[in-house]
């Protein structure tokens, strides 16, 4: 049976790992393999970009720039802060929790009332392995 690369032993040793600089003639030493695989050059990290300065994100140097506009009145002061630490994430709460409760619901209804393929091919599926088709996720 003729010799392939999967049943032909590979021959390999260190002596081709030697650096191109070393001659081949000599028992290798240390210094004649090769170390950048070690010690990568750092020259190539040189091109990229300085990422510029990151915001300040805390509370007290934002709330500070919002009532500085209120020009040190009281009532707007008192305005800006309900402004900015009760209606606003009130809201936000809002419309994410509706968010949610609507695709919870269309997603539910959408489960085994769809007329699409992949509806199609999971009640096929399921008649195929004989498996009961449960309604309470029919959404009606």
């Amino acid at each position: 049976m003729p010799s392939t690369p999967s049943t032909a032993p590979a021959s390999t040793s260190f002596d081709t790992l030697l650096s191109p600089s070393s001659s081949l003639s000599t028992t290798p030493t240390a210094s004649d393999y090769s170390t950048t695989f070690l010690q990568p050059s750092h020259q190539l990290h040189h091109h990229r970009r300085p990422l510029p300065p990151l915001p300040d994100l805390r509370f007290e140097q934002s709330y500070l720039n919002s009532i500085a506009a209120a020009q040190g009145v009281w009532w707007k002061i008192l305005l800006i802060t309900v402004k900015d630490q009760v209606l606003l994430p009130l809201v936000q709460g809002l419309g994410y929790n509706l968010l949610l409760i609507g695709w919870r619901g269309w997603n539910s209804r959408a489960k085994w009332g769809g007329r699409g393929v992949g509806v199609r091919f999971r009640r096929w599926w399921w008649g195929v392995n004989d498996w009961e088709i449960s309604e309470e996720g029919s959404g009606c």
